[in-house]
């Protein structure tokens, strides 16, 4: 009886922090595979990312033809997750995904095409 009323105080001292209002609800853009498979290295534009995800958390130029975009996102337990693309003459040149505090790093999806796809031109 008392493992009993244990396993349910537990359960319900799990979900205190939402109940309560603190900051553990997710913030920013959370960007699925789906959404990559859309994008495709040396055709996609800053522009074309922009519409389908929306402001990005950050942006900014390197050098004078690369600039790149970065979606944040954080689930409030514990997983952060970055998006960054970086484009090169105006076309998507790389992405790369972070993950800390996950039960798995997700890899950026095979759907994108080549890496570096257009950067000769």
């Amino acid at each position: 009886m008392h493992l009993h009323r244990l396993t349910v105080l537990l359960l319900l001292a799990s979900f205190l922090p939402t109940a309560c209002g603190d900051d553990s609800s997710p913030t920013g853009t959370r960007v699925s595979n789906d959404q990559l498979c859309r994008f495709h290295y040396g055709i996609t534009t800053p522009a074309e990312v922009t519409q389908v995800l929306g402001s990005p958390s950050t942006s900014g130029t390197s050098g004078s033809d690369l600039t790149f975009t970065m979606y944040q996102y954080q689930d409030g337990n514990g997983l952060s997750e970055t998006i960054t693309f970086v484009f090169q003459t105006g076309t998507l040149y790389a992405v790369t995904r972070t993950s800390v505090g996950g039960a798995a790093v997700a890899e950026v999806p095979a759907c994108l095409g080549t890496p570096n796809a257009g950067a000769d031109r």
